[in-house]
């Protein structure tokens, strides 16, 4: 087999944002609170999608 290779040459494209910095602060002055950690939300996005995709898991 053909070794292939891909040259990362940086960048992105013409008006990309390398860095984007967001502050919940306006959110959280309204009196918005997050219903879930980081982690529970990471844990129940991965469970919603697996149910989308029929997959069940053992546990």
């Amino acid at each position: 087999m053909e070794s292939k290779h891909i040259i990362v040459t940086g960048g992105g494209w013409k008006g990309d944002v390398k860095v984007a910095e967001l502050s919940p602060k306006k959110i959280y002055a309204k009196g918005w609170k997050n219903r879930y950690s980081s982690d529970e939300a990471v844990e129940l996005a991965v469970q919603e999608t697996l149910i989308q995709w029929d997959v069940r898991l053992s546990g």
